[in-house]
């Protein structure tokens, strides 16, 4: 038969794409956090992106 061992796992598992619960808009609300926080970090961290970003604060003070 030749079939490998995963490929017998394989066939007796029964798992759809798309068939689970959709996200919460906690879990939603956790991932933008930590994106912020990523973003924030990254900001503290690095002087160019810093620069960057207070250059655009700068010019939407102004408008």
């Amino acid at each position: 038969k030749g079939a490998t061992e995963a490929e017998n796992l394989d066939a007796h598992m029964s798992f759809v794409a798309g068939k689970g619960a959709a996200t919460s808009n906690a879990s939603l609300f956790m991932y933008v956090l930590f994106f912020f926080a990523a973003l924030y970090v990254l900001y503290l961290s690095h002087a160019g992106f810093k620069a960057k970003v207070d250059e655009l604060l700068g010019k939407s003070k102004d408008v």
